[in-house]
Order: C-alpha cells, then sequence, then structure tokens
C-alpha cells in the first residue's frame, strides 16, 4: 500500500516537471530570440559608429576652429581638453595645458572664478598670458554644459590686442582730428548727400555768424551760398558725390548779417565702413581783399 508521503512527494514531483516542461523555449521561440539579439547587436553597433562618426565630426571642427577652444570644468577650472588653436595661442603644449586650470593663464585669476560662478556666457576683455609671459587682452565666449556628469563649460578665447591697438590708434586720430577741429583756423562744415549740415565748428560760428545748433540739419545752399555761385557750387558738389576724394574752390558766402564774404575751400568726400559716400566735409578759409587778388593773380 502507498503511503500519504509517498504520494505528496510524486505530486510535487509531477508538478516540478510540468512547470519545468512549459518553461523550456520550443525551437522557433529559440530562433526568435537569436534574432532579436542578433538586432540588439546591430543596432548597438550602428549607435557606437555613430558616436564614434559624430565624435570625429566635433573633433575635426574642434582643431578647425581658428579661436582657442578649452573645455574647462566648472569645478575646479581644470583643463579638460584644448584644441591646436589654443596650443599655438598660448605657446604651451598640448599636454602642459591640460595638466593646468584656467587661472593659470589668466592675469585676473579671481574675476575668471567669478565668471564661472556666475557662468557667464560673454566676457568681453580679460588679460591672460602667454608661456613667455606676455600679456594680452581676450574675448571670451562660454556654453555651459553637462558632460560626463560633471559640469563643464566651452570657452571660445579671441586674441584681440590687434583690434584694441587699432580701436587705440583710432580714437588718438580722432583725438588729434577733434583738437584741430577746436582750434584750426578753418571753418569745419560738414554735410550729408543731400547738402544738410551734421557739424560745423567754433571757426565756422566766427566766419558765418551762425551757432551750430541754427545749422544743423538744413541745407547749406540755403543760406551760406549767394545765388549766382549755386551753379559753380553745385558742380562741386556733385563731383564728390560722383566718387570724386577731393576738390577746391573758391566762391562767395553769406552771412548771418547779409555779408558777402570771399571764401577758399577744400572738401572730401566722406565714406562709411562699406566705402559707400556718405557725405563730404568742406574746409573753409576766410580770404581778406589782398590775399584774394593775389590768387587771382596766379
Amino acid at each position: 500500500m502507498v503511503s500519504e508521503h509517498t504520494i505528496v512527494w510524486a505530486f510535487h514531483f509531477f508538478q516540478l516537471e510540468n512547470i519545468l516542461m512549459a518553461a523550456k523555449p520550443t525551437y522557433e521561440e529559440l530562433e526568435q530570440r537569436v534574432k532579436e539579439l542578433k538586432k540588439l547587436e546591430a543596432e548597438r553597433k550602428e549607435a557606437e559608429e555613430a558616436l564614434r562618426e559624430s565624435e570625429e565630426k566635433y573633433r575635426r571642427l574642434f582643431e578647425m576652429e581658428s579661436d582657442a577652444i578649452f573645455l574647462i570644468r566648472n569645478s575646479d577650472g581644470q583643463i579638460l581638453e584644448v584644441n591646436t588653436a589654443g596650443v599655438k595661442l598660448y605657446g604651451f603644449s598640448r599636454e602642459e595645458l591640460l595638466k593646468m586650470k584656467n587661472t593659470d593663464l589668466s592675469v585676473e585669476p579671481d574675476e575668471t572664478r567669478k565668471a564661472i560662478l556666475k557662468k557667464k556666457r560673454e566676457v568681453p576683455t580679460r588679460y591672460h598670458k602667454q608661456k613667455d609671459g606676455t600679456v594680452f587682452p581676450v574675448e571670451i565666449t562660454a556654453n555651459h554644459l553637462t558632460w560626463r556628469g560633471e559640469e563643464v563649460h566651452i570657452a571660445s578665447i579671441r586674441d584681440i590686442a590687434k583690434r584694441k591697438q587699432a580701436e587705440e590708434a583710432l580714437r588718438e586720430s580722432e583725438e588729434r582730428f577733434r583738437n584741430v577741429y577746436k582750434t584750426a583756423p578753418l571753418a569745419f562744415v560738414i554735410w550729408d548727400k543731400n547738402t544738410h549740415v551734421t557739424d560745423w565748428n567754433k571757426k565756422a560760428e566766427e566766419i558765418f555768424g551762425w551757432l551750430k545748433e541754427e545749422v544743423v540739419g538744413h541745407n547749406f545752399f540755403d543760406f551760406l551760398i549767394p545765388e549766382k555761385d549755386r551753379p559753380q557750387v553745385e558742380v562741386v558738389v556733385n563731383s564728390l558725390l560722383k566718387g570724386d576724394i577731393s576738390s577746391h574752390s573758391i566762391n562767395e558766402n553769406l552771412t548771418k548779417e547779409g555779408k558777402i564774404i570771399t571764401c577758399e575751400w577744400n572738401n572730401s568726400a566722406l565714406h562709411d565702413d562699406d566705402g559707400n559716400i556718405i557725405g563730404a566735409i568742406s574746409l573753409g578759409l576766410d580770404l581778406d581783399p589782398d590775399r584774394v587778388d593775389k590768387i587771382c593773380k596766379r
């Protein structure tokens, strides 16, 4: 007679066997799983290749950029990557730069740290130093992001020493012009393409009697040129606006009091940044009668 224990054991045995049989995949299921694994592997390889190509593309762009490009960790300023332009700009090797922090390149390290903390995107002027100790001005544009779990920023750094020199030369030139404009014994009359006065110096006020605020915006033909001299002056104006670099003329002019005086004029066309003529500057000298006679005799 079979014991109750044997019956229970047999029941559990057959139950386990059924479970195992049910869990055993069929050939078709195995084949399907293999196909799925192959597909996943192909997708993984495709993704890795796409990532490699993307990294290669950005590496080429990184190296082709004419500005110095640095990848910098925000927490401590450690330089993580630098392009060839950065190596050339600072004079350090790539290996040396990757052991340095951004503050090592700055003459203003405290300001550099503050800029990172504030996540500034643009720094118009910062002074940096090269390996040989040369200090020079740079312009920085930064893009902050998370990279490999760390807060970093990509800094695009441009040497603006030549621009600063050009700006300073321009400022000095403008200052010299302004001094001449104020002190020269000549009337400075600046006018646009419509012959409207845009500037008028102190000597012009003295010679002709009108204050600057009385003439700016007005057509100088309406108050400065006598009727009989207008055709001559129109020829000068037209030649300047058509492209003549400069012209010289002697003609009569009117003062505020209605007096007619003779002036010698040297005129030069003015251009915008694109080379387009925007008007002219006329330098006028009030001629006394004796000087007029001498010029006429010549």
